[in-house]
C-alpha cells in the first residue's frame, strides 16, 4: 500500500509525475485512484480544501476563465458530441438522472441553490447576455424554435391523451365506442385509435372486439404475456 503519491512514483522504476510523458501519467493516476486508501485520503483533503471559500472563489474564477477559451469550449464540446452518440452512456445518464430527482431533499437543494442564484443581479445579467448572445446565432435560434415546437407537440399529446384516458375502461367494457369518445372530446377517430392502442400496449393487453348487433359490442381482453382472459 503506497503512502502518497510520492510513495507511488518512487516505486514505478524511478520515474516521476513531473518527468513522465502524458500517457504514464494518465495511467499512473488511473492505477493510483484505485488504491481505497489513497482515495479516501485524496476525497478527505479535498472536502477540507472546498470548505475554504477563498479556495472556492480561486477555483470558480479559474473556471470561468477556462470556459472563455473558444478553443476549450470546442474541444470540450467535441468530446460530449462523442460521448453522447452511446446509447449505453445516454441510457445511463438519463437512469442516473432520474434517480437523483427522486430524492426529496435533494430536489429542494436544489430549488434553493436556484433560488439563491437569481436573487443575484449579476447573475441575471449574465444569463441575459448569454441568451440574448445565442440568440443572434441563426444555428442556435433554429434549434431553440425545433426544440421549443417539439416541446409544445408534446404537451398537446398529454393533453389529448389525458381526455382519452377516463374512457378507455368502459371502452374496454364495450359501454363506450369511438363514436361515444369522440363526441364527448371533440377528437378524430384516428387520435383516440393512437391512445387505446397506447393504454393496451401500457397494459399488456390484446384487445378483441366482436359485434353483438347494429348498436353494441363484446370486446374480449387479453394478458399478452399469458394469453388468459381478463375480467376488466
Amino acid at each position: 500500500m503506497f503512502k502518497d503519491a510520492k510513495d507511488y512514483d518512487r516505486s514505478l522504476t524511478g520515474l516521476t509525475i513531473s518527468t513522465c510523458d502524458p500517457k504514464i501519467k494518465s495511467d499512473m493516476a488511473k492505477k493510483r485512484w484505485q488504491d481505497p486508501e489513497f482515495r479516501n485520503k485524496q476525497l478527505k483533503h479535498l472536502k477540507k480544501r472546498m470548505q475554504d471559500p477563498e479556495m472556492r472563489k480561486k477555483i470558480s474564477i479559474s473556471l470561468k476563465k477556462t470556459c472563455q477559451d473558444p478553443e476549450y469550449r470546442k474541444k470540450l464540446s467535441k468530446r460530449q458530441q462523442k460521448l453522447w452518440q452511446d446509447p449505453e452512456l445516454r441510457k445511463q445518464m438519463s437512469n442516473t438522472v432520474k434517480k437523483v430527482w427522486q430524492d426529496p431533499e435533494y430536489r429542494n437543494k436544489q430549488s434553493k441553490s436556484q433560488q439563491k442564484l437569481w436573487q443575484d443581479p449579476e447573475y441575471r445579467k449574465q444569463v441575459a447576455n448569454t441568451a440574448k448572445k445565442n440568440w443572434q446565432d441563426p444555428e442556435i435560434r433554429k434549434k431553440y424554435k425545433k426544440a421549443r415546437s417539439t416541446s409544445r407537440q408534446a404537451l398537446e399529446a398529454k393533453k389529448r391523451e389525458s381526455m382519452v384516458k377516463p374512457y378507455y375502461l368502459d371502452y374496454l367494457r364495450g359501454n363506450k365506442s369511438y363514436h361515444d369518445i369522440s363526441n364527448a372530446t371533440g377528437l378524430s377517430y384516428d387520435s383516440i385509435g393512437f391512445f387505446i392502442r397506447r393504454f393496451n400496449k401500457q397494459n399488456g393487453y390484446k384487445v378483441i372486439t366482436k359485434n353483438r348487433d347494429n348498436k353494441s359490442v363484446d370486446r374480449f381482453v387479453y394478458d399478452i404475456t399469458t394469453g388468459n382472459l381478463l375480467d376488466i
